[in-house]
């Protein structure tokens, strides 16, 4: 447990509104995909991404909670951690050299369930499937946006990857730590259930490190993206 955060910080969130921007084709094409197979795309999936999209500004917006939270490296040798240390437990890789790190959590509210169970209803199942996929692009968009700007207002402070509780070697139950800091059920309405299932389920959980002497930076959009970790593990 090299590195904790305090579970007594204090931390009053930031409450971002993302307004929806389409995402590319290749993104929403690399959602559609599974098993690393890539899908074979024809021209009814690729009217279905184009009839879709054009119907997702009325119903999504991404709404984002997010905080700068210290981070201290502990020592190896220490007496066990007490109750208000947090340990950030991932692939020490990403995290070296960090001594704060942004935590986000955000969502797509529920609107995008909403229509993909219509879709499912009426056997549409297609659309019902790129709407997802969608859903999930704008997400990983969001969450780039939020780390372009903060790559934008750093100068000497370096910006690593974007890490996902559930890969990166960094267990799903540390979504329990980024709730217990950041508080997101009131502000942007995401609940945390037992399962570790994020509730509206088009919601995500993300710790970005920084530091003046990180060992991986993350500068690229393809850092923000679930496919582009380097880890086969999932949600």
């Amino acid at each position: 447990m090299p590195y904790i955060f305090q579970s007594n910080l204090g931390i009053t969130p930031t409450v971002l509104e993302i307004p929806y921007s389409s995402p590319t084709d290749e993104q929403i094409i690399r959602y559609l995909s599974s098993g690393g197979i890539r899908l074979e795309v024809n021209g009814a999936i690729r009217q279905s991404i184009s009839r879709q999209d054009q119907g997702m500004q009325a119903i999504m917006g991404v709404r984002a909670c997010m905080a700068v939270a210290p981070l201290t490296e502990r020592n190896k040798n220490a007496s066990p951690p007490d109750s208000k240390e947090l340990p950030l437990i991932c692939d020490e890789r990403y995290i070296h050299g960090a001594n704060q790190a942004i935590l986000i959590v955000a969502t797509v509210g529920g609107g995008v369930e909403e229509k993909c169970a219509q879709l499912h209803k009426r056997g549409e199942y297609i659309d019902a499937l790129v709407v997802d996929s969608i859903a999930s692009a704008a997400l990983d968009n969001a969450i780039w946006e939020i780390k372009k700007d903060l790559i934008s207002k750093t100068e000497n402070l370096q910006v690593g990857y974007t890490l996902f509780p559930g890969i990166n070697s960094m267990p799903l139950g540390f979504q329990r730590t980024i709730f217990e800091i950041l508080k997101p059920e009131k502000p942007i309405g995401v609940m945390l259930a037992e399962s570790m299932l994020l509730v509206p389920i088009k919601s995500i959980s993300a710790v970005i490190p920084m530091g003046y002497k990180l060992s991986c930076l993350g500068l690229k959009v393809d850092d923000s993206m679930l496919y582009a970790m380097g880890d086969s593990s999932s949600y």
